[in-house]
């Protein structure tokens, strides 16, 4: 569930990041400014599966420029695995630490 909310609120401030460019540009924040495509040079990131349905969701979630870096929702890169991955590590051997800190404490 935080997996869930925690992507929504990326989205959520991907987009807003991008609708302010113009005014963050001329403040001199662009740096801010989530970017609008893949920063990779393959020619394209691996998506989950293709959908077979003809509809505007469909063709809106295999877009290009869906997601949080530009790449499409089902964005993959191996490269941002391999950068997070140990981040990711240490946060959960922190909270199964505290947990049991917690529980024996």
């Amino acid at each position: 569930m935080q997996f869930i909310g925690t992507h929504f609120w990326l989205l959520a401030s991907a987009s807003l990041t991008r609708a302010l460019a113009q005014p963050l540009r001329s403040l001199g924040l662009t740096a801010l400014i989530a970017p609008s495509h893949t920063t990779s040079l393959r020619s394209a990131p691996y998506r989950l599966g293709r959908l077979s349905l003809n509809s505007k969701f469909a063709s809106y979630l295999l877009s290009p420029s869906v997601g949080i870096s530009g790449g499409g929702l089902f964005e993959f890169e191996r490269q941002a695995v391999f950068t997070v991955l140990p981040l990711a590590v240490i946060y959960v051997g922190k909270v199964v630490l505290s947990n049991v800190s917690y529980a024996y404490g």
